[in-house]
């Protein structure tokens, strides 16, 4: 086996941000990816995992299955199980593979960050994430808006570094490890009382 995917969309299944990556986000992604770099197989659990699935072997199949990552970062992303479960196991693979080093500072996970807020996962502190929040609206007349297409511009600068991250990809390895919903509740973050709106 190899990979299956380019890039796994790691995301908390919540409005707005659900609805924003469901409707804009992924569609726009999979359109720049496949003019840019010439392919855009982007694992989303929404249209990717079949009816009648067992989700949590699909997700963990896919997340070995996947070159990269893009995390899209609310203020309750790293309270999820989910989200820590995928974060987690690519930043894991990072590790094993020597990434987010001074030698070798770049990685598997691209940050992009939805909210304002400062409450994200410390594990993404030292991460420079892509800032999207000014497009984030689950709103549908957004896509008929004037600052759609600022927003799709975006999208396709985004293939920039996606491009030199997958030019990095470690060799396939189909015993990387995945965490386990036990691991994951060890790095869940709770509802920070002081989390900062960052404008």
């Amino acid at each position: 086996m190899a990979y299956q995917y380019h890039v796994f969309v790691s995301y908390r299944r919540k409005p707005p941000a659900q609805t924003w990556v469901h409707d804009l986000f992924v569609p726009e992604l999979r359109n720049w990816m496949g003019t840019e770099l010439g392919y855009g197989d982007v694992f989303f659990d929404e249209d990717s995992i079949g009816e009648g699935s067992s989700y949590t072997p699909k997700l963990q199949s896919a997340l070995r299955a996947s070159r990269v990552m893009i995390s899209v970062l609310t203020a309750e992303y790293g309270q999820s199980p989910w989200c820590t479960i995928e974060y987690r196991s690519m930043m894991a693979r990072e590790k094993l593979n020597g990434m987010r080093t001074p030698d070798n500072p770049g990685g598997l996970i691209l940050p992009v960050k939805f909210s304002l807020s400062s409450a994200f996962p410390k594990a993404f502190a030292d991460v420079n994430p892509v800032d999207f929040s000014s497009f984030a609206t689950a709103n549908p007349a957004f896509r008929s808006s004037a600052l759609f297409s600022d927003f799709s511009a975006a999208i396709r600068r985004l293939c920039t570094p996606l491009s030199a991250m997958l030019g990095a990809v470690p060799a396939y390895d189909p015993d990387c490890k995945v965490l386990t919903i036990a691991e994951a509740k060890r790095h869940i973050q709770k509802p920070p009382l002081n989390a900062r709106i960052q404008l």
